[in-house]
């Protein structure tokens, strides 16, 4: 069992504990076990296909999220970490630095070291601080699972893998919501790393994720976090083609009037750091189709 310190930094660091609160404010189900079934198969998100927003607004949207980042001392870790990632594919400015943000790396608890490799080439971390693999289906297995599952793609061209590793980013994956985000961006993770030993299976579990992230996409509530999570992480894994041009104006108009955007439909008024960086990151993607290809993991 893990110890509430874990839990509480694994719900810090993925906000997965967000999957069982939108679970009570929209129609979206919480964590389910893993389905076996192959899901429905469509090519795009199934909303009617409007003309794309005009560059301008998308323009106008992204500066209004960055000067948000810019009035924050500090910004929420997680979102700091998607930042600076957003910084070095898109080249923004050093102030969207993580170290902007943070002058040492916030998290002392071994289990969160791994994280610190998106920013840091040179963090040292073993096997033991990546937690465990554990079998249960409660919120909190699934929850420390995640958290495994995360560590080991970001070190995985340092530590081996476990063996059954991609039968759990399969488990991981059907199990929809933040456990679906999650598991598409360690896969993506994994071909960055240079980690991939069964490339067909590899290539059918990503077509699957983008699948139902599509599916997600549609059914979620808007504005939400997960909504947009979801959108960025769709075309951070190659599926624009899927993706109705309609999601990415629903993000703009969502937009909050001090640039950023809301949790859910419960704070509907109020930003919060990680639903703006992610709605910023499907913004400066949808907007960019052809920025140079830029890894999570910097390598030294």
């Amino acid at each position: 069992m893990q110890t509430n310190k874990y839990v509480l930094l694994a719900a810090m660091f993925y906000c997965l504990f967000l999957a069982a609160c939108h679970s009570s404010s929209s129609n979206q189900p919480g964590p389910q076990p893993p389905q076996h079934t192959a899901p429905r198969i469509q090519k795009t998100d199934e909303a009617a296909e409007p003309a794309p927003p005009h560059p301008s607004l998308i323009k106008a949207a992204t500066e209004k999220a960055l000067e948000y980042t810019q009035k924050k001392n500090k910004l929420d870790p997680n979102a700091a970490l998607v930042l600076h990632f957003l910084n070095r594919k898109f080249n923004m400015g050093s102030q969207y630095d993580f170290s902007h943000f943070y002058k040492k790396y916030p998290i002392s608890d071994p289990r969160g070291r791994a994280l610190e490799r998106m920013v840091n080439p040179n963090v040292k971390a073993t096997a033991a601080d990546f937690g465990s693999r554990y079998k249960g289906t409660s919120l909190v297995d699934h929850l420390s699972n995640t958290s495994y599952m995360m560590n080991c793609a970001l070190m995985c061209d340092k530590i081996p893998l476990p063996d059954d590793y991609f039968t759990l980013l399969e488990q991981q994956t059907q199990l929809g919501r933040y456990f679906l985000t999650h598991a598409a961006l360690s896969l993506q993770w994994l071909k960055e790393n240079g980690c991939i030993t069964d490339q067909a299976r590899a290539d059918k579990l990503q077509n699957l994720q983008k699948e139902l992230l599509t599916k997600l996409i549609v059914e979620v509530e808007q504005p939400s976090d997960l909504g947009m999570e979801a959108v960025a992480v769709l075309l951070y894994i190659g599926g624009r083609d899927k993706l109705s041009p309609q999601r990415i104006t629903n993000i703009i108009n969502t937009q909050l009037p001090d640039g950023g955007w809301p949790l859910g439909r419960n704070s509907a008024k109020q930003s919060h750091d990680h639903a703006t960086v992610h709605a910023l990151w499907a913004l400066l993607e949808y907007a960019n189709p052809n920025a140079p290809a830029t890894t999570w993991i910097v390598k030294n």
